[in-house]
């Protein structure tokens, strides 16, 4: 069986002689930088979670502690996916996506913080500004990885 530059799921790549090639491994500074912040806020999410409950919209159709570990997960999850070439590109569109789907509870936070004292509302109102460079990273990862 002859498989012409075909990836498995170990990212072997074979070549048309047969030859086994290692996928390019390296991360760009976008890839490693998003996936450093998912890891460290899905870590966060199950250490420290009362703090992610409190801003979680009172819309969302489940509990704010189980919206904390869903989310919790899906940036650890995030993290290990933007770090393997193989999984990459999918990962930096899906990032995007959850960065996009997340957004309410920046506002929420924003919505709580601002009354709370200047430093949280200085905090929380800048965090806003500063998803739109994290979700084009996500995509710029997500379009430079496409094979």
């Amino acid at each position: 069986m002859t498989r012409d530059k075909k990836t498995d799921v170990l990212g072997v790549s074979t070549s048309r002689g047969g030859q086994f090639q290692r996928l390019n491994e390296r991360i760009t500074p976008d890839a490693r930088g998003l996936s450093t912040i998912f890891g460290v806020a899905g870590v966060l999410h199950f250490l420290r979670p009362a703090v992610f409950d409190s801003i979680v919209p009172g819309w969302v159709p489940v509990s704010a502690r189980c919206a904390t570990y869903v989310s919790g997960a899906a940036e650890l999850g995030l993290a290990y996916a933007l770090r393997k070439p193989h999984t990459r590109s999918i990962a930096g569109y899906v990032a995007a996506a959850f960065l996009v789907a997340v957004f309410p509870a920046n506002v929420e936070m924003m919505r709580q913080w601002v009354p709370q004292s200047r430093r949280k509302a200085v905090v929380s109102v800048m965090r806003l500004p500063l998803q739109i460079p994290l979700i084009y990273g996500a995509w710029r990862v997500g379009k430079r990885n496409v094979a």
